[in-house]
């Protein structure tokens, strides 16, 4: 842990390596301050006096570095300001033509079928809004919006719920009650010419291609390589990882081309990890994403009853959004009907295989299984980038947040959430006594790459790691993650593989990065890590400036485009 003091021991070490030198008060000559020195910064969003990192002074622009004498390669964040709907840079639609639902909404009745037929009619004529008033609607049977620029909407979350009557339908072959989707799939085609014919690294906007014919401006794209022998060995996950077979290829990156010149195409978002020509990185034009999507407005259950939530399939989800592009939930609850204690099955909110989605000012709480086989996760990520989670809160489920299940999770931004009483239960005699560990918020799965949990309120735990054999040899979870602006009651553990980074704790907040700990589950998920992540104003969070790394890089980004 670097405290004040190791930060200032090490800063002219620091000066003696870097390329600009440092001047006599500790300062480089570009006008750092001091680590740790109350400062009052010129830009707009930090106009308040505090403390700056020293991975984010004020002149931070995206590519910045610094070399550290503790660590073997340069520390710096990456520009998580992509994240969410249009890239942050536009509010949520309107919509089209308005169709108002006119059935029972008092619970009496099966309103599904009147709110189905709705969502087939705006997909038919290219979008709409399909608006349901207040009142408590029966959903029998599982609801799909299988197209674009379909928005269903409610009249608030307080005033319009969704019954999702004795789980509304869901089976072993349909686990979802409200899917948003192409039915049809996502198509990721391969062309032999399409061979990336040199690596890629970090921060970089283009890939070098043997041949870019029939790839256009505007073409959704994946970036993938191979899970090869060497890829997994470079993330000592040689024993894990085992869910996919070795050459098997995964997309690590989801794009969209805005320029092609020569044999490079190129996109907005940088790359958030090196593409090596060792595991053969490949783009794959993709088909099949719907966009402009949304669902606002609402509230929503789908309780069974414990027993029948522990005995039934696993991993039911509420809301699930698969192969999305700009689309969005927001003011969005869960609830309990008729008096009952919980308010979800298993699942709440899931989004697979999509980019540029937004979850805001939303609350899911109380799933009825924490048990595992991966059920009882809140807000769930899977296969996602520069996915945005804000204002929202998780409460009481196995894991409240989470990022899991495979490779390609990259860019995500979990922005003013709070995560409080996640539990993980054995059994369900255990859970109904309440004789449960901790559930973090947590990686769970595979190598998550450079997401950012950003002016966070943790009161359970944060947890990134090695899990090991958990969850089909989960292996190495995270690398190059960030953890800025964490407060509340709980436990943050801290092991990337490779670098991670955690800036900005609150003074209640026990933060754990130490390799050499034998305590639990410490002595489990450090194992293999290479390096003890960076960490920076431990109990000074009050202080941080800005607060928000995702608000102040939105805002610089911006005004760099305005200019």
């Amino acid at each position: 842990m670097f405290d004040l003091w190791k930060r200032l021991s090490w800063l002219p070490l620091l000066c003696a390596f870097a390329a600009t030198g440092c001047g006599s008060n500790g300062a480089d000559e570009r006008g750092d301050p001091p680590p740790g020195e109350e400062i009052e910064a010129p830009n707009a969003e930090d106009e308040t006096e505090g403390k700056r990192s020293l991975l984010y002074p004020s002149h931070w622009t995206p590519g910045y570095q610094i070399d550290h004498a503790d660590y073997d390669q340069p520390l710096f964040l990456q520009d998580y300001s992509y994240a969410g709907y249009r890239n942050g840079e536009a509010d949520f639609p309107e919509g089209g033509p308005i169709e108002t639902i006119s059935t029972a909404t008092d619970g009496s009745v099966d309103a599904s079928q009147d709110i189905q037929d709705a969502l087939n009619r705006a997909v038919e004529q290219g979008g709409g809004v399909v608006y349901l008033p207040a009142g408590l609607y029966r959903i029998d049977n599982p609801l799909t919006i299988d197209g674009s620029n379909v928005i269903l909407r409610g009249a608030g979350s307080d005033q319009t719920r969704l019954w999702f009557y004795e789980g509304g339908g869901t089976s072993s072959s349909r686990r979802e009650n409200l899917l948003v989707t192409n039915t049809q799939g996502l198509y990721e085609q391969h062309n032999p010419d399409w061979v990336m014919v040199e690596g890629a690294e970090i921060f970089d906007t283009s890939v070098r291609l043997s041949d870019t014919n029939g790839l256009s401006v505007g073409d959704d794209i994946s970036i993938a390589w191979d899970i090869t022998d060497e890829f997994r060995a470079e993330h000592n996950s040689s024993d894990y990882w085992y869910h996919v077979d070795t050459g098997t290829r995964r997309t690590f990156f989801r794009r969209t081309i805005t320029q092609v010149n020569g044999d490079r195409v190129h996109f907005r978002v940088p790359l958030r990890y090196p593409a090596k020509q060792r595991d053969n990185p490949v783009v794959l034009k993709a088909r099949g994403y719907v966009s402009e999507n949304g669902i606002e407005g609402l509230s929503f259950t789908n309780a069974v009853g414990i027993e029948n939530a522990w005995e039934g399939f696993d991993q039911p989800s509420g809301i699930l959004l698969r192969f999305c592009r700009d689309c969005w939930i927001r003011d969005v609850k869960s609830f309990a009907q008729d008096g009952a204690s919980h308010h979800l099955r298993s699942h709440g909110i899931t989004v697979e295989r999509s980019f540029r989605v937004t979850i805001a000012d939303t609350l899911l709480e109380r799933p009825e299984n924490l048990g595992g086989g991966g059920n009882g996760y809140l807000f769930h990520l899977t296969r996602s980038n520069e996915v945005l989670v804000r204002d929202s809160i998780g409460r009481h489920g196995r894991h409240n947040f989470t990022i899991n299940w495979d490779f390609g999770s990259s860019g995500n931004v979990f922005q003013r959430i709070e995560s409080t009483g996640g539990r993980v239960c054995s059994s369900i005699e255990n859970q109904k006594s309440d004789n449960c560990s901790v559930g973090p918020t947590d990686f769970h799965h595979a190598l998550a790459i450079a997401n950012l949990f950003d002016n966070a309120i943790i009161n359970d735990s944060l947890e990134v790691g090695n899990r090991q054999d958990w969850s089909q040899g989960a292996g190495h979870t995270g690398t190059l993650n960030v953890f800025w602006n964490i407060t509340g009651e709980g436990n943050v553990n801290s092991y990337n593989q490779g670098m991670g980074y955690v800036v900005g704790t609150g003074s209640a907040i026990n933060l754990t990065t130490d390799l050499g700990l034998d305590t639990w589950p410490h002595r489990y998920i450090s194992l293999g890590i290479t390096h003890e992540d960076y960490t920076e104003l431990v109990g000074e969070a009050d202080d941080l400036v800005p607060q928000s790394l995702y608000d102040s890089q939105l805002q610089r980004r911006l005004q760099s485009t305005d200019r």
